[in-house]
C-alpha cells in the first residue's frame, strides 16, 4: 500500500509510523559462517605473503623397535609439508549523495539514520556473500573468490591438488567421500529417508579418529527435512545445552554423533540430479572445525573505511573489505556426500 501523500491536517502534523529497525530481507541462512565463528573456526592473522599451514603427511621412519646395542637410525626426515593459500578479497561500497544526507539530517523529521540503514545492508551483504563463497571452489569472479569447500572436499574418486599439495601423491591429504545411496533420498512419501542417516554414519566414522569427530554436518533444506523425518518417526529430538548459543541465534539444533546437523540455503551443490557429481545433487558436508578455519587478515577483517568524497561528485562513499580465505591443516578429517535427489 502506497503512502498517503494527500495534504491534510493529519498529514501535516503526523509522521508515518516506520519500524525503528530495518529488518533483514536478504534470502539465505548463514549456518556455516555462524557455526565456524562460535567454535573458534574464525581466526585473525597479521599479514604475510600467503596463509601457510604446516601439515604432517608422513610418519617418522626412524621410529621402530631396536635391539639393546643396535645403532639408532639417524636418517634425516622430510620437513613438514606446507599447505599454502592465497589471500582473497571480498569488498563492497555504499554511497549517499550530499542531498540525501541533508534531507536526513534533521532530528525532528528523521525517522531512521539513513547512513546506518545502508551500512547495515552493506554489512549483511558482505556476510551473505562470504558465506556463499565458503561453499564454492574459488573460480567465481575470474578466480578471485575464496577457495571454499568445493575445492577443499573432492567428490568420490577425485584426488585434487589443494593448498599446493597433491592428494594423488599424499594419501593422507585426501578428504573422506561417500557415494550417494542409489536412490532418490528425498523422494516424495519419504520411502528413502532412512538411507540418509546410514550414509551420514559412514561418512562420520571415516572422518573421525575416535577421539575427534566432526562438529558440524551441513546440508540442503530437503536432505535436512528427510533426516528430521527419521527422528520424528522414532520420536527422538536431541537437545544439548553445549550449543545453546546457536539456539539463541535462532537455529534449531538436531544432533548426530554429538555434531550439530543444520541446513544452509547456500549449500553447494544444490540441484536435483539422478547422477550426483562434483556439481550435481544435494551436498552434505561433515566438517571437523578443529582443523578447518576461516582466516582473515588483521586490520582487514570486515573493516569499514572513512567516508570518501570524489572531487567531482557530490556524494560520500564508504568501503567495506575483508582479506582472507578458508584453510585446512587436516583434510582427511573433512568429508562430503553429494546425495542423489532425482
Amino acid at each position: 500500500m502506497a503512502l498517503d501523500t494527500t495534504f491534510n491536517r493529519l498529514v501535516a502534523t503526523t509522521l508515518p509510523l516506520y519500524a525503528r529497525r530495518v529488518t533483514e530481507s536478504i534470502v539465505g541462512g548463514i549456518s556455516l559462517l555462524w557455526k565456524m565463528g562460535i567454535l573458534d573456526g574464525v581466526e585473525v592473522r597479521g599479514g604475510g605473503n600467503q596463509i601457510v599451514e604446516p601439515v604432517f603427511l608422513t610418519t617418522n621412519s626412524t621410529v621402530r623397535s631396536y635391539s639393546e646395542n643396535e645403532f639408532l637410525d639417524t636418517t634425516a626426515q622430510n620437513q613438514p609439508e606446507n599447505a599454502s593459500f592465497q589471500w582473497k578479497i571480498i569488498a563492497g561500497t555504499e554511497s549517499l549523495s550530499l542531498l540525501e544526507q541533508g534531507k536526513n539530517s534533521n532530528d525532528e523529521t528523521r525517522v531512521l539514520d539513513l547512513w546506518q540503514v545502508v551500512l547495515d545492508r552493506l554489512a549483511e551483504s558482505m556476510r551473505v556473500e562470504t558465506n556463499r563463497q565458503l561453499f564454492l571452489d574459488g573460480t567465481d569472479f575470474s578466480n578471485t573468490a575464496l577457495t571454499g569447500l568445493a575445492a577443499a572436499l573432492d567428490f568420490v574418486g577425485t584426488f585434487s591438488t589443494y593448498g599446493n599439495i597433491s592428494a594423488t601423491t599424499f594419501v593422507n591429504w585426501r578428504n573422506q567421500a561417500v557415494a550417494s545411496p542409489a536412490v532418490n533420498v528425498i523422494a516424495a512419501g519419504g520411502a528413502n529417508f532412512g538411507q540418509i542417516p546410514i550414509a551420514m554414519s559412514d561418512l562420520a566414522n571415516r572422518c573421525s579418529s575416535q577421539n575427534v569427530w566432526p562438529d558440524l554436518y551441513i546440508t540442503s533444506r530437503e536432505v535436512y527435512n528427510g533426516y528430521e523425518r527419521t527422528l520424528v518417526t522414532n520420536e527422538r529430538y536431541d537437545r544439548m545445552g553445549s550449543d545453546e548459543d546457536m539456539a539463541r541465534s535462532g537455529f534449531l539444533n538436531l544432533f548426530f554423533k554429538n555434531g550439530v546437523v543444520c541446513f544452509d540455503e547456500q549449500i553447494f551443490p544444490n540441484t536435483l540430479s539422478a547422477t550426483p557429481s562434483a556439481t550435481a545433487g544435494h551436498g552434505f558436508l561433515a566438517l571437523t572445525l578443529r582443523f578447518l578455519k576461516f582466516i582473515m587478515m588483521e586490520n582487514f577483517d570486515f573493516v569499514m573505511s572513512d567516508p570518501i568524497r570524489p572531487f567531482n561528485q557530490m556524494a560520500d562513499t564508504i568501503q567495506m573489505f575483508m582479506h582472507g580465505n578458508l584453510v585446512t591443516r587436516r583434510r582427511r578429517s573433512q568429508g562430503r556426500i553429494n546425495f542423489q535427489t532425482a
